[in-house]
């Protein structure tokens, strides 16, 4: 196995994909959103890290505490 295919599995190990799709507009706009915060934040900000935090405040209005 190639030392990518390595790192790349190891950081999925354990976890489960989650998706969905969403409109073009829709996307975008969460895409600008991510960029904005990038630039403010001086570090990238994934498409990932947006949805486990949506995903996270979305558990908890729903009286779930979890930490994705």
């Amino acid at each position: 196995m190639a030392e990518s295919d390595t790192k790349a599995k190891s950081g999925r190990e354990g976890k489960t994909m989650i998706g969905a799709y969403a409109d073009k507009d829709g996307a975008y706009a969460v895409q600008e959103v991510l960029l904005k915060l990038s630039r403010e934040r001086r570090v990238k900000v994934t498409m990932q890290e947006a949805i486990l935090e949506a995903l996270t405040d979305f558990c908890k209005k729903h009286g779930v505490d979890v930490k994705l």
